[in-house]
């Protein structure tokens, strides 16, 4: 029984070291538990200023992502600017005509360079808009592509004669006679004759001018077409006889 006893209190003994060793582990754990919980609210203000300066950054990055786009954006601009700028350059010259009247098919009678021609029209002109002696834009085909106001600009001068089936006129300068397309308006020939003309006349084949002195000059009209006036040929100069004045009769 004695050692019966002695086992039962060795075994207690042991159980009693174990669970004292236990309570030292659970004390050393309780201890850095507590350490860990003084230490919380410090991580806690380190992880909530960690997150701020995480924020600050992605709101920096969030701006120069905006700046890097819009300065993208702008180079684009520029970029077709740009280009827009060398495809004018680069475009073949664009020539000038006047629009003389729209034919049934749709074209229209133009003149440029001295000659009358029928082109085509641009889809977006509207033929009913365009009015007779009108500036026309042509492009490299010589098609109608821009319609221009008249030119409202230009010298003075006076007008002197007309041929008969009303296609030219006949005005006059300072020293010079110039042969104007009624249709077109363009001046299509000119001639200096040396002194203010006064009066003018024509004939199929001639042209005189007579100026304030009262010398006449016949000129020469010939022409690569018909009717366009384009050279003058001067001939000899001639001084018309002097008209005597009449003095009234007496009562």
């Amino acid at each position: 029984m004695a050692a019966e006893h002695e086992r039962r209190l060795a075994d207690y003994e042991g159980q009693v070291a174990q669970l004292q060793e236990t309570i030292k582990g659970l004390e050393e754990e309780v201890v850095v538990l507590r350490r860990r919980l003084q230490d919380a609210p410090k991580r806690v203000r380190t992880l909530e200023e960690r997150l701020l300066e995480t924020k600050g950054q992605l709101a920096q990055a969030v701006s120069q992502n905006e700046k890097l786009s819009a300065t993208l954006r702008e180079a684009r601009e520029h970029i077709a600017a740009l280009r827009e700028d060398v495809e004018k350059l680069t475009m073949p010259p664009s020539g000038y005509g006047t629009y003389l009247g729209t034919n049934d098919d749709g074209t229209a009678d133009i003149f440029t360079a001295g000659r009358k021609m029928r082109v085509a029209l641009h889809p977006e002109l509207d033929a009913d808009e365009l009015r007779r002696g009108q500036e026309v834009v042509l492009n490299e085909s010589l098609n109608v592509v821009l319609a221009r106001s008249s030119e409202v600009a230009g010298e003075v001068v006076t007008f002197k004669e007309m041929l008969e089936d009303g296609t030219r006129a006949f005005v006059v300068d300072y020293d010079r006679v110039h042969v104007v397309c009624t249709e077109t308006r363009a001046v299509i020939g000119s001639v200096s004759v040396g002194a203010r003309p006064s009066c003018i006349a024509v004939s199929p084949e001639r042209l005189y001018v007579a100026d304030y002195a009262g010398c006449v000059t016949s000129y020469a009209v010939t022409a690569a077409a018909p009717m366009l006036y384009s050279q003058f040929v001067a001939a000899n100069s001639f001084v018309a006889p002097q008209v005597r004045e009449l003095q009234p009769a007496g009562v």
